[in-house]
This record gives structure tokens, sequence and C-alpha cells, in this order.
């Protein structure tokens, strides 16, 4: 189970009839959506930033089951029928939190992300298996910047789950850029 969602407080939701289950998940995610906007890279930030500019909702532009279904897992975007065709779509609720917090502040952190994604995957094509610590210390020493260790799960777990390049093992962190490519 990954860091964020530990994070949301969705105990005991499953009891819950639908319209209950609505109405605490309509309060619960609004308030988890900042947490989980700082754990973007630059591509899957471009990606919100297209849906917004389309108010919100996009024609299915044949993205990925699993990439669809991280940005569900995550509470990002949605997928919907409109007007009988397959859509994407992010609550207005959400693209007036993502325009509060859309500032050069966030862009530097999915630039930062965005480094220690593509770090983390390339530490772990050479080395196969690292423990979480280690890709946290390698990544400081190659940056030159101190990396937050519970920030840098976080962003892992979302990259792990959207990309396919990379798993949390009992290990470490593992390689699985073979697995990735096979399923795309």
């Amino acid at each position: 189970m990954d860091i964020i969602r530990k994070k949301y407080d969705f105990k005991n939701l499953s009891s819950l009839k639908k319209a209950e289950l609505a109405f605490e998940l309509a309060k619960l995610i609004p308030l988890k959506f900042k947490n989980v906007i700082y754990t973007l890279d630059q591509s899957r930030y471009d990606f919100i930033k297209i849906i917004i500019k389309n108010s919100g909702v996009i024609p299915d532009m044949g993205i990925s089951v699993s990439n669809a279904e991280a940005f569900m897992g995550f509470s990002i975007i949605f997928p919907g029928i409109y007007d009988d065709q397959k859509i994407l779509f992010m609550p207005n609720e959400l693209i007036n939190i993502f325009f509060q917090i859309d500032s050069s502040e966030l862009e530097n952190i999915v630039q930062r992300n965005t480094e220690w994604t593509s770090l983390t995957h390339g530490l772990l094509y050479y080395y196969g298996v690292m423990d979480a610590w280690h890709v946290k210390e390698k990544i400081s020493e190659l940056t030159g910047q101190e990396v937050d260790i519970l920030e840098f799960m976080n962003v892992m777990s979302f990259a792990c789950e959207f990309y396919g390049q990379a798993r949390y093992t009992s290990y470490g962190y593992q390689d699985d850029s073979k697995a990735a490519v096979k399923s795309r």
C-alpha cells in the first residue's frame, strides 16, 4: 500500500450506503488532492493541464487502462460517458484546487519530481533492486540537494503505479522496465 493512500482516512467507508459514501468521498478527496498534486512529474502535470484547459473534460484519447487506473486510484481523473462517447474528466472542485496551487513553486516541485523519477528509473535499471534509503541517498548525491524520504516515497509511489517501470517490494525498489515494455 502506498504512503499517499495511507494518509487518506478512508477507513470504514465500505460499510456506507451509496449516498453516504458519495458524501464522504466528496469531502475527503478535495482535502487530499493537494498532496497528490505535489507528487506529479512533468508528463502527468501536462496531462492534467490539458484536461483543465478543456474545462475538465477530454475524449478518451487512448490513454492506457493502467494509466487511467493510476489517475483514478489517486482520485484525480475519472472515466465517464458523455454524448455516447468515452471521456476522462476532472471534477470542478479539483480543478479549482489545482488553480489555487498551480504556481512557480508547484512547477519547481514538478521538475524535481521528474528528475527524481528519471534518476530512480535509471538507478534501478542499472542495479536492479535498491533499498529506498539508498536510492534517496544516491539522488541526493547526484542532485546536490537533500531529499526528504517521505516526499520521495510519495512521488515514487504514484510514479511506480503510473509508469510500471519500477515497483516497491520487501527488498526495496525493483526495476520493472522490461515488464512495463511488454504491457504497453
